[in-house]
Parts: C-alpha cells; structure tokens; sequence
C-alpha cells in the first residue's frame, strides 16, 4: 500500500498514466474509470470525477466538491478499471493521511 499525505483543504488533483498490464488493452478507450476516497471503516468522503486524457493513455482524477470538509486523519482511495468486455481491475490502495491546514486566512 503506498501512503500520501495531503493537507484539508487543499485541491484534491492526481495525474496518472495508465500502463497496461497482461491481458489488458493497450489504450483505455471504452474502459469506464471510477474512484473514491472512504474512511477505514468504508463510509465515503469523496466520489471523484475522472478524466481521460486525450490519447487514452492516461487521465486525471480529481474531487470536485473540494476537500474542506475531508475527515482528518486515515483515507484510503483506489481506482476501479471496467475494461471491455467487463474485465474489472483495481489499482493498489492508496492509504491518504488527511492533515489539518494551519493557514485559514481568506486570500
């Protein structure tokens, strides 16, 4: 499990390239891409919006709602792959420790 450790607050944004695995496609068109960020016990804190790049070979995801109301402390997120003919495949957990902002001033 690999582990970020992310301040509340701040913009929720990840790029990630998409490298095909045994038996997978070699672009992800026509894969449908979903994610989310849960508390260790499962509730959800995020749904977050993916974006394909446009050569299918990498996307964005991002948590539109902001992160302002984020839980501190322990997340965990992933990334769920429908591939064609609905293989599903799911990247490795992503342990997020959620951190109190220190500076709140309005800018």
């Amino acid at each position: 499990m690999s582990e970020l450790a992310f301040k509340r607050g701040s913009s929720f944004r990840r790029r990630v390239a998409y490298t095909p695995g045994d038996n997978e496609p070699a672009t992800l068109v026509d894969t449908t891409i979903a994610s989310e960020v849960r508390t260790p016990g499962g509730t959800l804190i995020a749904t977050l919006v993916v974006e394909k790049n446009g050569d299918n070979l990498g996307f964005t995801v991002k948590a539109p709602l902001g992160t302002a109301t984020w839980p501190l402390g322990v997340a965990y997120w992933d990334i769920k792959f429908t591939f064609p003919g609905d293989d599903i495949k799911f990247t490795d957990t992503t342990s997020i420790e959620v951190l109190r902002e220190v500076t709140q001033c309005q800018s």
